[in-house]
This record gives C-alpha cells, structure tokens and sequence, in this order.
C-alpha cells in the first residue's frame, strides 16, 4: 500500500460540503512509500456512519474551538486502517507523531509510522531522528526536571523471576535532549512486579502513560500486565528513568483494569482514571495521598474508556480525553475529579477510542485521536484528528452549605451553587457556612479539599471535621486564600493546610479553634479582626511565619517556627496552659502578651510563653487572676522561658494584690519569672520572702550535664539560682 501524508487544513464549521485531492509528489523514506496530499476542502462531511463535533459545538463549558485533520487516506482496505495516533507538539515548533496503519490485530498490524512537521500539520515527512519500529507506536513523552523528555517502548522484554516472588524485566527508553527531535535509545531495568500477577509469560507488561514528575524528585509511570485478566499499577523511579521499581497497585477489587491515566492535583493528591473494560464498563478513578505508595477511595465514572488521558491546567480545570470502539470524548473536573462535566462528543464512529492530550494554554487543550475501521469496515476513509477544545467557563465559585443537618461536605445536593450539583473543591472555591443550621453541626469530608475561602457566619458552631484535610489555595487570578469567621464559634477537627499565604479575619466575639493540625508549607499566616483563633494542636510553619496584627492568637498547642506579633494579643493556654514556639517570637511596640494566673503551677496554673529560640521583647505585658486566686507573699509564676531574651516591655499591667503585698518584675528579664513580695512598708518580712524564694531555687545544670544524662542536648530554662533577688 501507499502510505499517505497530506496537506491539513483547518476544518471551519461553514466549511462546503466538497471534498477532493490533488496528489503532489511521492518519495520513498524510511523503506516505505508517502505520499504527500494537499487537502483541498472539508474531508470528513462525506463520511459515511459516523458524526465529528464541529467548532463552535458546546457542552457545558467545554467548546470546540478547532478542527484539523492530520492524516488521511480513502480507506478501500484494511491495510489502510490508522490506528493509535501520539502526538507531540514540541516548543521547537515542530510537531511529532506515531501511529500504526493496518488492520488491528491483524499480521500488518504492527506497522509502526513516525512522522514530523515543521509547520504545525500542515504538511509531514519521515521523522529521521526516531526510526520506528515494533511496538513504539505508543509515544508519551514525560518531561525531566533537566528539561529533556523520556518515553519508553511498549512491552517490557527479558522477563524472569526476581527475588522474594517478584517478576523483573526491562524497558526500551528513548531520550532527547533538543525537545523531540532526536532520541537516544537505552535500557531501563523494571523490578519488584508481583509475580501473581506480572507473571514471566507471554501476555503483555508494559510502562504506560505520560509519567508524573513528584516534588520530592521521583519519577512515577503507569505499568499494566496482561495477565490473569488485566492489572495497573504505578512504578517509580529515582534516577531520572534510568530504572525503575514496582510501586503499587492502583486498585485492588477484583475487575478487569488496564491503561491508567495519571495526574498529580495542586494539592498533592494523585489521581488515576483506569480502563475496566472496553465497550460498557464504566472507568475507576483512584486516590492517593501518600505519594502513590498506596491507593483508595474508589469512585465509579459515569462512562467507558480506554487509555483515559488526564491534564490539570493552569486555569485549575483537570481534563480528560478517553473513548471506547464507537466514540471520542472529553470532559473537565474543577474538584479534583470528583465530579465531572457533561462529556463533549468529539467523535462518533468506528475507532481504537485511544487519544493523546496536551495543555495548549490555562484554558485550551487538544485532543488527538484516530477515525479508522477498526472491527468492521467503515466507508468513508481513514484519518487522525486533532481537536482543540477551549474551557469557556467553570461552575459557580460560591457555594453555600444548606442543609440544617450534619453531612459529607463531597455530597452535592448538601451545597447551594447555582443550581448545579457541584461541591467546593476548587482554588477558586469559596465554601459559605452560613444561616442554614439551627443548632451545632458537623461538615466532614474523608478525602482533601481544596478551596480559595471559607467563610463561617451564624452563631451556632459549625465542626468540619473527617479524615481528609482543608487545603487552602491561592485562585487562579493569584487572589490569596482566606478563612473568615463573622460570628460565633467553630472548629476545625480536621487538618488545614495553607499552600499559599493566607488570611484568618475573626470579628469581635467570635472563635476560630484549630483542633486539629495547622500547617503552613512554608507560608505566612496573618491574623487580622478582633476576635481570636486558638490552637489546640500542631501549627507546623516549615519555614513559614505566623503574623498576629489583630485580635488574639491563644492556645496551648505548638507553634512550629517564627511568630511575629504586630498589633495583636498573643495569650498562652487555655486558660491556662503552655504555648510553645519552637522558633522566634517578635513583639513589636502594638504588640501584647497576655499571662492568665489561677496557682503557682507552671503550664497548669498559670500560662506559660515557652520559647525555644530568641524573644524579642516590646509593647506590653498583661497580667490576669482567674478563679478568684489570691497570691500569696513568696509565689513565683515562671510566665516566660527563651533560649535568649532581648527587649523589655514597654508597659506592664498587673493586676491588684491582696493588703500588704506587691509584685516583683526585677527577674523578669532575668528568668521570665514575677514574684509575690511585702509592699515596701512591711519591709521587716524581706529575709523571709528571700528564704522562700531561694528554697525554691534548684542549681541549674549545664548542657554537658543533661547531655550525659539522657544523651539528648536540651534547651535550658533561663537560670535564676545565681541572680540576686531585689525588691522594688
């Protein structure tokens, strides 16, 4: 046969119903005949038994914006099948592809084209730099963080027992350094497959997909094995795709799965979207939290595919092309997956169902796929399409919670938004608690969320708790995220996550309380409004910096990093209780301490501020008595511990003390302590009090002492055995 590469022109949607050729030239390359075609008019209007979505056609958001046709040829017989197009459009400005022309399955049927252009598909000739071969007509080129692309070879050879009931084998791997044009081919080892189900027979095991570059620096591929039905896992890579090992399976229920699609979620979830069959079983998406090491929280898509193909752009819309033998599709997620747009119809008709899919812009991809006879003849010819399809718009960016009971915050009907059955979980999401509750109720979610805003306004507590996490994301505009509390008190029980900066605003006798962990990534946390967070667990900054310009940041959990107090209240405890920060803390002129006493317990009494770092010290210092205490002449409260302590108040506030007794700050500075003393005129009592205050003095190892000890080096307490005491 002749093989023929044609001239495409872009399909308008007022196209003529005309369709003719004009042979131009036919050269031999690469052991095979092309042709080159100039297509003159609308190839696809005189097809016969299938139907194409033309620009302009719209589902939803999802709109056609262009059609092109890649490759053709009249398809009089089965030698002229095309079959599982890949295509690569490189930013050198060339475009490359390969494919496979014949009959499926049939002894041609491993005919494996390569192809270039240099002027975007327009016209195409031989690829020098990839020579095809069998078994490479499935290109998914990966990106590497040095900037050059990998792809690997269909089927893995050399297959045999491994150690501890594993299979091994090898990877044929292509790389290229100049973005595709050409490829050096190498040999990657693959090991730890389970041999229960990659076995060292002859069914297919392959790497599969577009790999997924980690941030800890792994490199994760799909692999699939033939036998004992189908299975898909996930391999990883620590050297660049030098070699590869068997990580995890992706799903373990018993169902025929294969081909799994692969994407890594701005919030560092991994999703894969698997074939479970071909015609009329439905795809499975899968989670992972962990990195990949394990997978759960299985979820039945509304249709079948195969080869799923998924991309997150940069508008924050995760889209997907897959298909079946009968049609073409592509539909778009804004939670993560968890529910999908209605699909865009590409193509209708006889096909592999197989697609690539490549991010064009923050709003625009393409999807390639092959409109061929595959089980049965189809008139009208054969060809590889390209659609570029444009996500016009996104689902509302508000939605209000409106149930007045307790509910899974991943169940649509429990949210307002428009209209539609969608749930927050999007960077442009903003996830209203507001007047629907009547009483105290629980928001949970057992998978993470992301979302640019919540907002909690009724004075009855909502608790949004679960298993997952609330991760917080500046929008796709770069509008930073923000939690606002108007009025009353809530919680979250479940972990948030701040993946960008961040604003917490409480009004006025409102509560924000963190129950569960708080963790920055690196951000700044800026407390703005009057009313208060607290927290009762971990703030974990990771290099980040919590900000208090406004109201109170109370709590007895830890603080992991620096805080800087600007203009807000920083109250140890909860009333009372130990606050740690294990970093530096800042108060600046507008700043405040606030130290609540009820006993002489330190951490259990009264507050304590323990700070493992350096306390820079200004503004004031506000001294409180719960529970109707009275201190007594010779008390000691240890309200401050710093690995160094420079500043000093600027204003001190202590609260009245019974007749005939004052307060002493001289150790303040010295030993973060204040003491109980005889008001200057009972005098008399002075060697006394400086008895009771010395027994209560303990030397004070070194560290080399504590060292020896329990072979752990520990930040020491400000001493105070060596500092005279003096009475003001």
């Amino acid at each position: 046969m002749n093989y023929v590469v044609f001239k495409a022109s872009t399909i308008e949607a007022s196209s003529e119903v005309a369709y003719a050729r004009k042979l131009a030239r036919v050269e031999r390359s690469l052991g095979r005949f092309l042709a080159v075609i100039i297509l003159i008019s609308n190839p696809c209007l005189i097809a016969e038994g299938y139907t194409n979505a033309q620009p302009g056609d719209r589902v939803g958001p999802l709109e056609l914006v262009q059609r092109d046709i890649l490759i053709s040829n009249l398809g009089n017989d089965t030698s002229d099948q095309l079959h599982y197009p890949w295509l690569y459009e490189s930013s050198n400005s060339n475009w490359y592809m390969t494919y496979r022309e014949g009959a499926h399955g049939a002894a041609d049927g491993d005919r494996v084209q390569t192809a270039q252009s240099a002027d975007q598909g327009e016209t195409w000739v031989p690829w020098p730099g990839l020579t095809a071969e069998p078994w490479l007509f499935q290109f998914f080129p990966t990106r590497l963080p040095d900037d050059s692309l990998i792809f690997y070879r269909t089927k893995l050879e050399e297959l045999q027992s491994g150690p501890n009931g594993t299979t091994e084998g090898s990877s044929f791997m292509y790389r290229s350094t100049d973005e595709g044009d050409t490829w050096t081919k190498y040999t990657a080892p693959v090991t730890g497959m389970p041999s229960s189900t990659y076995t060292t027979g002859s069914g297919l095991k392959t790497l599969w997909g577009t790999g997924i570059q980690m941030p800890d620096g792994r490199l994760l591929m799909g692999i699939i094995s033939r036998d004992a039905g189908s299975v898909a896992g996930v391999a990883e890579s620590t050297d660049g795709g030098q070699s590869f090992q068997y990580l995890a399976s992706v799903n373990d229920a018993p169902i025929t799965r294969r081909e799994p699609g692969l994407a890594l979620l701005e919030n560092g979830e991994l999703i894969s979207v698997v074939r479970t069959g071909t015609n009329s079983s439905n795809m499975v998406l899968t989670r992972s939290s962990n990195g990949g090491q394990t997978w759960g929280q299985q979820q039945t898509l509304a249709e079948p595919g195969v080869a799923p193909a998924l991309r997150q752009l940069d508008s924050g819309a995760l889209v997907m092309s897959y298909g079946t033998r009968n049609y073409v599709h592509t539909a778009a997620s804004w939670d993560g997956g968890h529910t999908w747009s209605d699909p865009l119809a590409l193509y209708t008709g006889q096909g592999t169902g197989y697609t690539s899919i490549q991010a064009l812009s923050a709003d625009r991809y393409r999807v390639v796929y092959d409109e061929s006879s595959f089980e049965t003849f189809q008139p009208g010819g054969n060809r590889i399409a390209r659609m570029e399809v444009k996500v016009t718009s996104q689902p509302s960016t508000m939605f209000t919670w409106s149930e007045n009971v307790s509910g899974d915050w991943n169940v649509g009907s429990n949210w307002i938004g428009d209209g539609n059955e969608l749930v927050p979980h999007s960077r442009d999401h903003t996830a209203i608690f507001g007047s629907a509750i009547q009483s105290a109720q629980t928001v949970y979610t057992n998978v993470p969320v992301t979302v640019n805003s919540v907002q909690f306004d009724n004075s009855n507590s909502y608790f949004v708790g679960g298993a997952g996490s609330i991760d917080l994301a500046a929008d796709s505009m770069g509008g930073l995220p923000s939690i606002t509390a108007m009025q009353g008190t809530h919680r979250f029980q479940a972990p948030v996550n701040l993946l960008s900066d961040t604003t917490i605003d409480v009004a006025s006798s409102s509560t924000l309380i963190f129950d569960g962990p708080l963790s920055l990534m690196g951000n700044t946390l800026t407390k703005t409004g009057a009313g208060e967070i607290a927290i009762r667990n971990d703030l974990v900054t990771a290099g980040g910096t919590l900000s208090v310009q406004q109201g109170i940041v109370s709590g007895n959990g830890s603080i992991g990093g620096d805080v800087n107090n600007d203009g807000g209240t920083l109250s140890p405890g909860n009333s009372p209780g130990v606050m740690e920060i294990d970093g530096v803390y800042t108060q600046s002129d507008d700043g405040s301490l606030l130290i609540e006493i009820a006993g002489t317990e330190r951490g259990v009494e009264h507050d304590l501020l323990d700070v493992s770092g350096l306390a820079a010290l200004s503004g004031s210092l506000e001294v409180q008595l719960l529970d109707d205490f009275h201190p007594t002449l010779g008390d000691r409260f240890d309200i401050l511990d710093a690995g160094t302590l420079v500043g000093s108040f600027d204003e001190i506030q202590l609260p009245a003390l019974d007749k005939g007794l004052a307060w002493n700050t001289s150790a303040l500075y010295i030993n973060g302590s204040l003491a109980v003393v005889p008001e200057p005129a009972t005098g008399a009592l002075l060697p006394l009090v400086i008895f009771l205050w010395a027994s209560q003095i303990r030397p004070r190892p070194s560290a080399d002492q504590i060292e020896s000890r329990t072979g752990q080096r520990h930040r020491l307490p400000i001493g105070v055995d060596d500092d005279p005491m003096v009475v003001s």
